[in-house]
């Protein structure tokens, strides 16, 4: 991912661009919904949490389809993601 900040404080986040994506047949603080058949993960990027990323899949004919991804790529002391 390549940030650029809008401050120089870095809180708050002018651009965000992803140059690839991967998976990966793991995830961390993945938790399931029976329900709803959903799969939603969080994961920590730095610090105490504030840059993060969440995700959620659904599980559609045998596997598992990604529904959202929300990258927080600020450190502003909030929790506050890019859709």
């Amino acid at each position: 991912m390549d940030r650029a900040y809008a401050d120089e404080e870095s809180a708050k986040l002018k651009s965000l661009l992803v140059g690839g994506v991967t998976s990966s047949d793991f995830l961390i603080n993945a938790s399931f919904d029976a329900a709803t058949a959903t799969l939603s993960c969080f994961k920590k990027r730095q610090g105490f949490g504030y840059a993060s990323s969440t995700g959620t899949g659904t599980f559609l004919r045998g596997q598992f389809v990604r529904q959202n991804y929300e990258v927080d790529a600020t450190s502003d002391g909030e929790i506050n993601p890019l859709g």
